[in-house]
């Protein structure tokens, strides 16, 4: 993905393929969620992305006391 298809796929509803190239059904809410629900847990979230290779999200959640 690209930073502005990175920023799309943040936003609710938000997908980053078209309908022509998408291969799989989604109303883009996955990636908003987690990335919300790891900020409410104090975690942190990152996506990186080359175009045309691959996509990596990580996310980071403190240990539980």
């Amino acid at each position: 993905m690209t930073e502005d298809e990175i920023v799309t796929a943040l936003s609710p509803f938000g997908q980053s393929d078209t309908s022509y190239t998408r291969h799989h059904d989604g109303i883009g809410l996955g990636i908003p969620i987690v990335e919300n629900l790891t900020t409410l847990q104090n975690g942190t979230f990152s996506i990186r992305s080359k175009p045309g290779e691959g996509t990596t999200v990580t996310i980071t959640l403190p240990q539980a006391s």
